[in-house]
């Protein structure tokens, strides 16, 4: 076990160097690790121990899953089992863990918000298909008009294809909103898939404005959705 600060603003969360060293083989054979929730959902971590690093990413992801909307002391508990290195957590901020995933900006508790459904998350990256990005406009900021959330075509046609819905997992307000996919058609007769039932209240509620960016990662298997807000300012949207 070791004590480290998971902090919901930062990817980073430090190793304490006495456990890397302790486990030194285990680690460096096998450069990642999984970190095990209650609600039976996964956390894939990368392990960076090259050189003078010692942490592990994404520490954002692990906030999301955790429920975690300020800097916590949390205990990690390390298996290492099938070539697998495996966290789980043993308590935040000297308590110990139990079903509870943690609470929302009002300090409601939340518990499995997944429909009995069990997933990945991964850190961030803009591939286009999993994970993609979305700066807003002038118009897009507008309260006058109840917008829906485009999906890109590589996403609509691969990951979320098979999708009826997806529940919006964040450290912003309203975690846990479960979006219907809807289809459309434009002008050219070509079908659109757009997220409703709730992304406008979603946008709204959390104070979107022109040039902040959203950062969307989908987890494996689609049925959840990371959104992350980077506020134009060059800060993030993490309610505290």
């Amino acid at each position: 076990m070791f004590r480290t600060i998971v902090d919901p603003r930062q990817e980073r969360i430090e190793i304490c160097p006495r456990f890397r060293a302790e486990w030194s083989d285990e680690l460096k054979n096998h450069p990642y690790a999984f970190l095990l929730h209650s609600s039976g959902n996964l956390v894939f971590l990368e392990l960076e121990l090259e050189g003078g690093d010692c942490y592990m990413t994404p520490g954002k992801m692990v906030s999301v899953l955790c429920g975690f909307k300020k800097p916590v002391e949390v205990i990690f508990r390390y298996d290492f089992s099938d070539d697998d290195n495996c966290f789980t957590i043993e308590s935040v901020d000297g308590r110990r863990v139990a079903g509870v995933i943690g609470s929302d900006v009002e300090g409601r508790d939340i518990i499995d918000l997944s429909d009995d459904t069990t997933y990945t998350l991964h850190g961030y990256h803009n591939d286009r298909v999993f994970g993609w990005e979305m700066i807003v406009t002038d118009a897009y900021a507008c309260e006058s008009n109840e917008q829906v959330l485009h999906v890109p075509p590589r996403t609509a046609n691969g990951a979320l294809r098979d999708c009826v819905s997806v529940i919006i997992r964040t450290q912003q307000k309203l975690d846990g909103q479960k979006f219907i996919k809807t289809y459309t058609r434009n002008e050219g007769g070509k079908a659109e898939m757009y997220l409703t039932g709730g992304w406008y209240e979603f946008k709204k509620a959390n104070g979107v404005r022109k040039g902040d960016k959203f950062q969307f990662q989908l987890s494996d298997p689609p049925y959840v959705m990371v959104v992350d807000i980077v506020r134009c300012g060059g800060g993030n949207g993490t309610n505290n």
